[in-house]
């Protein structure tokens, strides 16, 4: 399971490290390579801390081309995180896929792979999921949105799916004020530990001395009852990130 640095700004989504623009790199190759790294007081996704509260440290690469289509790119890249799961230490997540603009409205549509190197075989934490997002700047504030389905979900649950909107707004002195909303719908409730819900989190983000910082509030609407043989793994949390992008 994935959010991309904590809650990397852009979540967005999700999804990714940005588009790179150029078209040489240092390698001499057609495309561009970016990355980004980071460390995060947790790893929140959708809503659900991934490490029991303990801080993360995560990183990511990404090799991306223009298509010289209307603004269109394809990309590749990988992105890792420590996780703290039965059987299982770190995350390593491989996605694909395209990325432009049609009318003003951005879109990136791929599938991911999440995987969990060292869990064993029998817990199927491994599984894949479709996705898409989409977005709009409409100048005083940005709207995001994003849907994803997966056929077989973490830990054999069966079809999921999983959709998020949200908003980011300008503030002065370059901070951006972001706000989301999503809710998981999974087959097999019993078997991944909870019912369907809906999670939310809202917070500040700024670059400084080149480092992307965010702070964030986490939620869901689910009971410690509800959450795992009730721990505490889906309780309100504030999250601090800081992500170098290179």
């Amino acid at each position: 399971m994935r959010v991309a640095l904590g809650f990397l700004v852009g979540a967005l989504g999700l999804a990714a490290s940005g588009a790179a623009q150029a078209q040489d790199n240092k390698l001499g190759i057609p495309g561009a390579i970016s990355g980004a790294f980071g460390f995060a007081s947790d790893y929140v996704f959708r809503g659900i801390t991934q490490t029991a509260s303990d801080p993360t440290v995560q990183g990511s690469i990404e090799y991306a081309v223009e298509t010289g289509f209307r603004d269109t790119s394809v990309y590749a890249n990988a992105w890792g995180s420590n996780v703290k799961f039965t059987d299982a230490s770190i995350e390593i997540d491989v996605a694909a896929g395209v990325r432009g603009s049609i009318l003003g409205i951005t879109y990136d549509i791929g599938p991911v792979y999440y995987s969990y190197p060292g869990a064993a075989d029998n817990l199927n934490y491994d599984y894949w999921e479709a996705g898409l997002r989409l977005g709009y700047d409409f100048g005083i504030a940005a709207a995001v949105a994003s849907f994803y389905y997966s056929p077989n979900y973490f830990a054999d649950t069966g079809n999921a799916t999983y959709y998020q909107v949200g908003v980011d707004v300008p503030l002065p002195f370059a901070v951006t004020l972001g706000a989301r909303y999503g809710h998981q719908s999974i087959d097999n409730n019993a078997r991944f530990g909870t019912p369907d819900y809906s999670d939310w989190n809202v917070g500040v983000s700024r670059e400084f001395l080149t480092i992307v910082w965010d702070l964030r509030y986490f939620d869901t609407d689910l009971t410690r009852a509800e959450c795992s043989a009730g721990t505490g793994n889906c309780d309100t949390r504030v999250v601090l990130a800081a992500t170098k992008k290179f």
